[in-house]
């Protein structure tokens, strides 16, 4: 009899622990909620961090301390312009996922841009220095890209030196020169 009690108090005590256990898996299994995690704050566009490389410069000429850029996704309308400072800017706009070709240029005196076209007005006095580049980028959703633009400078000086010799000087009333073909 004795043995009995032990051997109905030890199966109670199973039985017990068992349906606390059957009881607390149930309670997290219906407790648990499907989040989907994301790398950003941003999942469903991308965002874009540009550098600018300004190694093709002439000597002596500064990098512009302000230039602006224009994107343009190939599959959509969307396109964007802000203006950079410095090397490093990080994007204040959302891309959306796909390609998307980036123009960055900086403001010339009496050069003015308009979408792929700068024109010189050489009426208007001496041009600044023109620099331009561009990059394609494909954009991820969930994702921070970074990418690099190399900088062209775009205007040179030519400089001519004519060696005039003899009685030469006092017969030239002018020079007058045209350079074509060069783009």
């Amino acid at each position: 009899m004795i043995h009995n009690k032990r051997n109905n108090k030890s199966r109670n005590k199973i039985f017990k622990n068992l349906g606390n256990l059957l009881i607390l898996s149930i309670l997290i299994q219906t407790s648990c909620v499907k989040e989907t995690l994301y790398d950003t704050d941003h999942p469903e566009h991308g965002k874009i961090t540009i550098s600018t490389r300004w190694d093709d410069r002439g000597e002596g000429i500064g990098i512009p301390g302000e230039h602006t850029v224009r994107t343009k996704h190939a599959a959509s309308e969307h396109s964007h312009t802000a203006s950079l400072t410095g090397t490093v800017n990080s994007l204040d706009e959302l891309f959306p996922a796909g390609s998307h070709r980036i123009h960055i240029y900086n403001a010339a005196e009496n050069i003015t841009v308009s979408g792929a076209t700068a024109t010189a007005d050489y009426a208007a006095g001496e041009i600044g220095w023109l620099f331009t580049g561009t990059e394609n980028a494909d954009i991820e959703k969930d994702k921070i890209h970074h990418v690099t633009v190399a900088m062209r400078q775009q205007v040179r000086q030519l400089t001519l030196i004519f060696d005039v010799t003899g009685d030469a000087r006092d017969r030239i009333s002018g020079v007058e020169a045209t350079l074509s073909g060069a783009a």
